[in-house]
């Protein structure tokens, strides 16, 4: 009984964290009425902005409208997100999504690619959304990245150190965490 009440309690604290202090990434005109310049993008859970499957949808970092600086999303002043698109490291098209993901990486270990400060971090967004790595010569699946802007480098992207696990696979290891939780407190 006792154990049923304290999973009970993290669950609910849990949830009502993340309902109440989450910043509607979707609507970038109510984040500038409510005059948010800026946010902690490890805050912020990613989410769907009209994409219903995520491997069809690109992951922008930061809310439409704010780049990527250091450890935050700050403001640019204009909401155009338009990315090159190519075939391997040919330029094809440009594409300005209208459903997209919006977060930066929760489910690994990330750092970010800055093609112009290291020519080792090229990389060539694909007509499949994958990412396309020449130097490492390898492709990306789109839940391994996400795409923003900066004010010094440029596109940016934002990848996992090695492969991350399935989409269910990261919410499994959360409930795992508060069960592991729930568990070491009934044992004290």
């Amino acid at each position: 009984m006792m154990l049923t009440i304290y999973f009970y309690i993290a669950a609910t604290v849990l949830f009502s964290l993340n309902t109440i202090l989450c910043l509607d990434l979707c609507n970038t005109k109510e984040l500038i009425r409510r005059n948010i310049t800026s946010y902690r993008y490890k805050n912020e859970p990613i989410q769907e902005c009209g994409c219903s499957n995520r491997n069809e949808c690109v992951k922008k970092c930061c809310a439409v409208g704010y780049n990527i600086q250091m450890r935050e999303c700050v403001w640019n002043g204009t909401t155009n997100f338009t990315l090159p698109i190519y075939k391997q490291n040919i330029s094809v098209s440009n594409f300005t999504p209208v459903n997209y993901l919006v977060g930066v990486l929760k489910h690994c270990d990330f750092f970010p690619r800055r093609p112009r400060l290291d020519l080792e971090d090229v990389f060539y967004l694909q007509e499949n959304l994958n990412l396309f790595l020449p130097f490492d010569d390898k492709y990306l699946r789109p839940e391994s990245f996400c795409l923003d802007f900066t004010n010094e480098d440029g596109l940016i992207a934002i990848s996992c150190i090695r492969e991350p696990p399935p989409w269910n696979s990261a919410v499994s290891m959360k409930i795992n965490f508060v069960g592991m939780y729930v568990h070491l407190v009934k044992l004290q």
